[in-house]
């Protein structure tokens, strides 16, 4: 019962923050109770290529100094074999704003075209259900392994940090 006790265990400590739904409070049995399926699922996706493994917004920088705007990633410390997919589902989930979070559909959108444009077969379909897959294993690896071991002080932290961080310099 490792999800569904993350999960109530988020429920309890930050369903303000996260704004998490009556509908949704039942969310950590689901999961559990699907986690074989979805493991494997994600663990067949297909093709695979080397990802970032952390790609978020901090650990981009853009030189907006060059005509191209060139665009460099760092911290590389968990990159490995996966799924494309797994790196635009962690960067959507952390770096896009609430705001235009409903907008994500477009950026994955985007995301494929750039992949088909440059040479890579796959399909909209394929890769839509390797996304979905990758941000359900990513809300999955949140939960558990950051917040419910949170306090809600934590995210007041957080979130000065990251005002700090997205300074305009």
């Amino acid at each position: 019962n490792g999800i569904q006790k993350a999960w109530d265990i988020t429920v309890q400590n930050f369903h303000h923050q996260l704004q998490i739904s009556e509908s949704s409070k039942n969310l950590g049995f689901e999961l559990e109770s699907r986690l074989n399926d979805i493991s494997f699922v994600f663990d067949n996706l297909l093709p695979r290529t080397i990802i970032h493994g952390d790609y978020k917004i901090a650990n981009i920088f853009i030189d907006r100094n060059s005509d191209e705007n060139q665009i460099y990633a760092i911290d590389w410390q968990w990159y490995g074999i996966g799924h494309a997919a797994m790196d635009v589902a962690s960067f959507i989930a952390t770096s896009v704003h609430e705001n235009t979070i409903e907008h994500s559909l477009e950026l994955v959108r985007f995301y494929h075209k750039v992949l088909t444009d440059n040479g890579i077969s796959y399909s909209w379909e394929q890769f839509w259900q390797a996304y979905q897959i990758c941000w359900i294993e990513f809300f999955i690896y949140t939960v558990v392994g950051l917040w419910s071991v949170m306090q809600a002080n934590d995210i007041e932290i957080e979130i000065s940090l990251l005002a700090l961080l997205y300074l305009d310099y």
